[in-house]
Parts: C-alpha cells; structure tokens; sequence
C-alpha cells in the first residue's frame, strides 16, 4: 500500500508545487499525512534529508522497498542435522 501512495505523491509532485514546497519549507510529514503512509513510514519520510526532490525520491522508494519487503526466513539451526543417521539422500552424517 506504501508504494501506491509513493506513486500517488510522485504524480502530484508533477502538477501541484505544494509538494516541493513542503519539502523545501521542513514541512513534509503534514503533506505525508494525506497518503496512506503508516504513521512509522511517515516518520522515517520526514526525517530523510536531500540536496533535491529527486534524491529524496530515491531515498523514500528505498525506504518503501524495505517497509514492503516481507521477513526473511530464518536460518535453519546448523546443527539440526546432528545425530541423524543419514540424509535424505543417505550420506551418512558426521556429528
């Protein structure tokens, strides 16, 4: 849902100057308040400093792809295999 709503700022950037204005005048988590940003999200946005609306561009997809990107899976324990008497494919194991 985060990225729908970058996309949407992305477009409104293009037609309406409020966007760089609040970005240039420190006011950028008010206009975040109108996406559907999590309130986490919009914290992390408002905090990010640019030279140009383009770097903070890049700089919030990033943050977006991280806030969407599912957990990774776990490592399996390295010593789960220890005490089994093969493999499934019956290499014998070595503890």
């Amino acid at each position: 849902m985060s990225m729908k709503s970058l996309n949407r700022l992305l477009g409104l950037s293009t037609i309406d100057a409020r966007v760089l204005d609040a970005l240039q005048q420190g006011q950028w988590s008010d206009l975040l308040q109108d996406f559907d940003f999590s309130p986490e999200l919009i914290t992390e946005l408002s905090l990010l400093k640019a030279d140009n609306y383009d770097e903070y561009l890049r700089a919030a997809l990033t943050l977006v792809e991280l806030a969407e990107a599912p957990d990774p899976a776990p490592f399996p324990e390295p010593t789960y295999r220890l005490g089994c008497e093969s493999s499934p494919r019956g290499v014998k194991w070595v503890a």
